[in-house]
């Protein structure tokens, strides 16, 4: 990227933009615009680009093959390798099993099938590994064990991730649309249980709000459990219900996320009063509130509270979430499951990723950053949220979209008649905070519907979604996907959710200040300007 810069600077000494414009700005905008229009510019050099990729793929055989074979060499033995050595192995043939992606399955006691991930803390009671279409390896504590291979496919296709192999087609054509979907029917399947069999109770006595029993995390040494709290509705036989409902949904998500973090689960009729006064437990944490704006309703969210001196999260929710999740209508229970795996993808992504950032005093920022931040601080979480529950409800896309697009809108009206107020006061920090607030919702919303685009199965396609070609209009097709690059990016591998990565979102909030006639940009002198087009 410095040779670019190097570049573009070089260039803006002879070109009359460099005269036109603020040098500055013009750098920061030339060098942003070049990487959303990368695709144009990779077009042009695709020969060269398809010359290589042909001479690196016939170096790939030997290249895998070398680094499979260090691996084993250098591979230490492990615990997991003494407690797997722990079962009885033996080979069963059979006929048309798939190959899953995951490898593995696993499974504990009456517990499903599901993907071996080697995080269990407890060495499972049966894992099967596919060899080939013919052929199991099965590790079992005890006796040999009945095997159904239409049943033992079937997990293996729900226990991909993207993809299986099989020996024909017609072995996977039926079994194709299970991809990706073991969370997904592994929760609904136990909620319609749920609430066609759940325990009656004396609707006279005054609903609870229990302690769920505790969860038993893959991913934690220890078990976990949370208190429910049900705030202005809900009798004790619909608490009843809801409490059997929240604790499957959270033990089915905790084997994949570290769920230990979670604070409790407030649904309120009254969402916003809840909100602010939850108790954080800090003085130094003021009292979280929905933030005004003039499209949608805030439904639902992630609020971080100090227990015990350490980090926790606490999920507060409309009452109206909790009756779609009782709901006989199917399309309003996926509405509903979707919104509470989306808020328990917040605890996790809180400690998987956030914790590891240092506190925000120690942040290096730079003079663009550290006032446009805000705006995109929460971009990374609503993303990972969105691509975390994109399972619990495919058709989730289209409301990301039309929120995206009425936030959009409104940040064009808002900002608009800040413009006007600014003319009046000439209070630039006033304007600026308008816009980033504005802008943040149509970032937050954009994140979320690409979130969900790149978590759906690859066999479930994003159902048409206008997003795309309404921001053509507004001449920010191209930024929609680099910013989906971004985003995606953090979580591509363990070392790329960083501090500089982060801070480099603000440039995304400048990019949407750029089309509300909003250009603020670095003096020579360490001081941030702020450049304002035309006001009507």
């Amino acid at each position: 990227m410095r040779r670019v810069l190097d570049a573009i600077d070089e260039e803006l000494k002879s070109s009359r933009i460099g005269e036109l414009l603020p040098r500055p700005f013009a750098r920061r905008a030339t060098s942003f615009l070049l990487r959303e229009s990368f695709n144009e510019v990779c077009a042009s050099q695709m020969p060269m680009v398809a010359e290589t990729i042909t001479e690196l793929i016939k170096a790939l055989p030997a290249m895998t093959r070398d680094g499979h074979n260090n691996a084993l060499r250098t591979a230490k033995s492990t615990q997991w390798e003494a407690g797997l050595a722990q079962l009885s192995w033996r080979t069963y043939s059979v006929v048309g099993a798939i190959l899953p992606d995951c490898i593995a399955l696993a499974q504990s006691g009456t517990d499903s099938l599901t993907p071996l991930t080697l995080r269990e803390h407890q060495i499972p009671d049966t894992i099967i590994l596919p060899i080939a279409h013919d052929l199991l390896l099965v590790g079992s504590r005890g006796e040999p064990i009945e095997l159904e291979i239409d049943k033992i496919n079937a997990a293996s296709a729900a226990c991909s991730d993207s993809f299986f192999i099989a020996c024909s087609s017609y072995d996977s054509a039926d079994l194709t649309s299970l991809i990706g979907q073991r969370c997904s029917l592994a929760i609904k399947k136990v909620v319609a249980e749920a609430i066609a069999e759940a325990r009656p109770r004396d609707s006279s006595q005054p609903g609870g709000a229990p302690d769920m029993a505790p969860l038993a995390s893959a991913n934690d040494a220890s078990s976990f459990s949370f208190p429910l709290a049900f705030q202005g509705f809900a009798d004790a036989e619909t608490v009843t219900k809801l409490g059997d409902v929240m604790q499957i949904v959270a033990h089915e998500m905790s084997r994949d996320l570290p769920l230990s973090q979670l604070d409790g689960v407030t649904f309120a009729a009254d969402y916003a009063a809840a909100l602010e006064n939850l108790d954080r437990d800090d003085p130094t944490l003021q009292a979280d509130k929905t933030r005004p704006r003039i499209y949608g309703q805030a439904i639902a969210k992630c609020v971080h509270v100090i227990r015990d001196g350490k980090r926790k999260e606490h999920l507060v929710l409309n009452a109206g979430v909790a009756g779609g999740l009782l709901d006989a209508n199917d399309e309003n229970r996926a509405w509903a499951l979707h919104v509470i795996v989306g808020m328990l993808a917040n605890v996790a992504h809180s400690a998987l990723y956030e914790q590891r950032l240092p506190a925000t005093s120690e942040i290096p920022f730079d003079i663009v950053s550290r006032r446009l931040h805000t705006a995109s601080s929460t971009c990374p979480g609503r993303y990972f949220s969105a691509r975390t529950s994109a399972f619990a409800d495919i058709n989730a896309g289209e409301r990301f979209a039309t929120l995206c697009l009425d936030s959009l809108f409104s940040a064009q009206q808002e900002i608009r008649s800040a413009k006007q107020v600014y003319l009046v006061d000439q209070a630039m920090d006033q304007l600026l905070d308008v816009a980033l607030l504005h802008v943040s919702f149509v970032l937050d919303h954009a994140a979320e519907w690409l979130g969900h685009r790149d978590g759906l199965p690859v066999q479930e396609p994003l159902p048409e979604s206008s997003l795309p070609e309404k921001l053509k209009v507004q001449g920010l097709r191209d930024w929609l996907e680099l910013f989906g690059r971004d985003l995606r990016r953090l979580y591509d591998a363990d070392d790329q959710f960083t501090t500089e990565n982060i801070l480099a979102l603000s440039r995304h909030v400048e990019r949407l200040l750029w089309t509300m006639g909003i250009f603020p940009w670095p003096t020579e002198d360490g001081r941030l300007y702020v450049s304002l087009g035309p006001i009507t």
